[in-house]
């Protein structure tokens, strides 16, 4: 095997918001990892970046709403309803927003909603090998960052962490 194809791979960096993974996406980015153009804009509450491509952040958002969810929502999603989530196009519409990572050994995509629809991703994600990075920082440090910066109560904002890296562990416990 080549040091290129050892090299080659899409990275998923997991994390709950406010967790620290646009600082590592960041990172993986100067070490060489394409992270594509398309971002959101910088805000007060991440003035660096957040590393996040627009198409694929109002994706995911769109396939949350469809299963009845938000980013804030913290009840469990069902393994049928993921199901159906192939079934309605979002991999394939995933499949065409990976198409500008076709030409880079390795690259990486950052939205913590990544950690609910993890399955989504990885059917989508077909032509390189799939690795994981999971960003961790303390639930209580997660939960006061969330309520500084949009009001959510701490104790929703502690469920929050629970559930975000419990799905992402779930759907890539075998990566």
């Amino acid at each position: 095997m080549t040091t290129r194809e050892t090299q080659s791979a899409a990275l998923l960096i997991l994390g709950m918001h406010r967790s620290g993974t646009s600082a590592v996406t960041r990172v993986v980015n100067l070490l060489g990892a394409d992270i594509g153009d398309e971002h959101i804009a910088k805000s007060d509450a991440n003035p660096a970046g957040v590393w996040e491509l627009r198409d694929v952040v109002a994706l995911n958002d769109e396939v949350l709403e469809y299963l009845g969810f938000d980013w804030t929502s913290i009840q469990a999603i069902d393994s049928e309803e993921l199901e159906s989530v192939s079934i309605n196009g979002f991999v394939e519409r995933a499949r065409q927003i990976l198409d500008q990572f076709d030409s880079s050994p390795l690259f990486a995509l950052k939205d913590p909603r990544l950690c609910r629809l993890a399955i989504l991703w990885r059917r989508a994600i077909r032509t390189k090998p799939l690795k994981a990075v999971f960003v961790l920082r303390s639930p209580e440090q997660v939960a006061d960052s969330l309520l500084r910066r949009d009001g959510i109560p701490r104790e929703h904002g502690m469920l929050l962490w629970t559930r975000y890296n419990l799905a992402a562990f779930k759907c890539l416990r075998d990566q």
